[in-house]
């Protein structure tokens, strides 16, 4: 009877062929596969939420948010350099873009830090943080609330009283942002009381439509009957705030001149 003799195959005949099983495994290339898209997702996704969140908490806009005061609702307008000097020239008139009462208030809306809650979780001795709160930037920032009030009152009563030939006599408050644009030459510009040489960051003033920026406004006389003058131009934060009641004044009027009077009678 015939012996059928089996041949031993040695494990270094058979090490190639198991590993070209492992490479030839369907499943194996699919999880391959997915774990590259997870891979190659994560790498995509995570930066740019880092980078999203990091975006959002450097650029608040402070100047389009909205605020309250005396139970109103506050809200801001901004323009550009252009649009102020558009709006205050008077042969557009029949436009309708002229305006007889304008308020500037032009500064870096990026580096406006009015919040208190923005220090939350940090510490001053942090290098790699570019920004903290700044109480002065906030002073103005509340000084600007009351004097936008006040405009909107005044815009409210003259629409609303007997007196039709005044209704287009309204008043604006326009908030510049000095890093956009041209709107850097507000600083320089003398139709917004600046100077060539000027190195301010900071400007509030008034047009008086047609007749051009001014400084100041009278509103009493001293002992020699000569008239006493609050400046309603400032380049500071903190000026606007110690001085922003002048404004509320000019813009309400008192006892003894009207709203937006410049010059005693």
């Amino acid at each position: 009877m015939a012996t059928i003799k089996r041949k031993k195959v040695s494990g270094k005949a058979t090490q190639g062929q198991k590993k070209n099983g492992l490479l030839h495994n369907k499943i194996f290339w699919i999880v391959s596969s997915i774990a590259l898209v997870l891979i190659i997702a994560a790498s995509i996704t995570i930066p740019l939420v880092i980078s999203n969140m990091q975006t959002t908490e450097e650029k608040v806009d402070y100047v389009g948010k909205e605020y309250s005061y005396k139970e109103e609702k506050v809200t801001f307008t901004k323009m550009s350099y252009e649009g102020v000097l558009m709006h205050s020239n008077s042969n557009d008139y029949d436009e309708g873009t002229y305006i007889k009462h304008i308020f500037f208030a032009a500064f870096d809306f990026s580096s406006f830090y009015p919040d208190k809650s923005i220090d939350d979780g940090k510490s001053k001795d942090d290098s790699s943080v570019t920004f903290y709160y700044n109480e002065d930037q906030d002073l103005a920032l509340q000084a600007l609330v009351e004097i936008q009030y006040h405009i909107n009152k005044y815009n409210e009563d003259i629409k609303n009283d007997a007196d039709t030939s005044n209704d287009n006599d309204i008043a604006v408050l326009y908030l510049i942002d000095l890093s956009k644009g041209n709107n850097n030459k507000v600083i320089t510009s003398g139709s917004f009381g600046g100077s060539s040489d000027s190195t301010n960051s900071f400007s509030f003033g008034y047009i008086a439509g047609e007749d051009g920026f001014k400084k100041s406004y009278e509103y009493d006389y001293d002992s020699k009957n000569d008239p006493k003058s609050w400046d309603i131009f400032f380049t500071d934060f903190r000026q606007l705030r110690t001085d922003s009641r002048h404004v509320i004044e000019f813009i309400t009027g008192t006892p003894k001149h009207d709203p937006f009077q410049l010059e005693l009678a």
